[in-house]
């Protein structure tokens, strides 16, 4: 007993349950054994009570515990409103042992477990073991899938900005808070091919000055429209004169800040 409550406690961690029964005697019962390994635990008196609940914690409920007759709203209306609004909310249904016709209809709705009315303890608890392991599983997979989605979309940002590199017909790069380039177009790179630092030494001399310890790039992009016009600069050993013009960008597999610098010859 105390290594499967154990177990349980591990697998209903951030895991949310709504109970519903009417009856006080057994609802007391049953939230005294639930409690020994889940916290987040929402209770309601009948069906109608319930679904209020479910509909302000939808996001938040993954399986739902309740009996089947109960005033106002008897369960399985309950929960036939609830798999409409969630289809993949997990459910317990508690019956009497004589309920075949309600059984059915449990079923059809989707209800995974029952349990059968006086509900014992071992019974519960095994239930509960092999529901929660299915919670669990199901949100491990979820985790699996979004880490995906999220490798993908990364990968789409970065392309994404590689391209509309190249498709900026002036100079151009994507460079971090110390002036780190992240990306660049070929102007840039042809322009600027002796050395990649030079450019931002000279920027940050002409903006901020020789002993200046504020950053250029927050100077300019608190201008309006982040723009500084005629800067001159070394382009390829020759002084040229500049507007340039920079702004803040996002790129997800970057904590710092980013930024994409745009030069245009006068």
């Amino acid at each position: 007993m105390l290594e499967q409550l154990k177990e349980l406690k591990e697998l209903a961690q951030g895991t949310e349950i709504l109970y519903v029964e009417d009856n006080e005697d057994a609802r007391n019962a049953t939230i005294k054994i639930l409690k020994k390994f889940i916290q987040n635990i929402r209770v309601a008196q009948n069906g109608e009570e319930g679904l209020n609940i479910f509909k302000a914690r939808a996001q938040y409920i993954d399986l739902v515990l309740t009996d089947i007759s109960m005033p106002i709203m008897n369960g399985l209306d309950m929960l036939r409103i609830m798999k409409e609004m969630k289809p993949e909310l997990h459910s317990i249904v508690i019956s009497a042992h004589n309920d075949t016709r309600n059984l059915v209809s449990a079923i059809d709705i989707g209800v995974e477990h029952f349990l059968i009315k006086p509900i014992e303890p071992e019974k519960m608890l095994h239930t509960f073991l092999k529901i929660l392991t299915r919670i669990q599983n199901s949100k491990e997979l979820k985790l699996l899938q979004q880490k995906s989605i999220n490798e993908r979309l990364i990968h789409a940002v970065n392309v994404s900005h590689k391209t509309i590199l190249k498709n900026i017909p002036f100079i151009a790069a994507i460079i971090d808070i110390t002036d780190t380039i992240i990306a660049s177009n070929e102007l840039f790179n042809y322009s600027f091919s002796i050395d990649k630092t030079t450019i931002f030494n000279e920027i940050q001399t002409l903006i901020v000055g020789e002993d200046g310890l504020s950053s250029w790039k927050e100077i300019v992009t608190t201008l309006q429209d982040g723009l500084m016009e005629d800067l001159e600069l070394t382009c390829l050993l020759e002084k040229q004169i500049f507007n340039l013009y920079i702004n803040k960008v996002f790129l997800q597999d970057h904590e710092s800040e980013n930024y994409l610098l745009i030069l245009t010859e006068k």
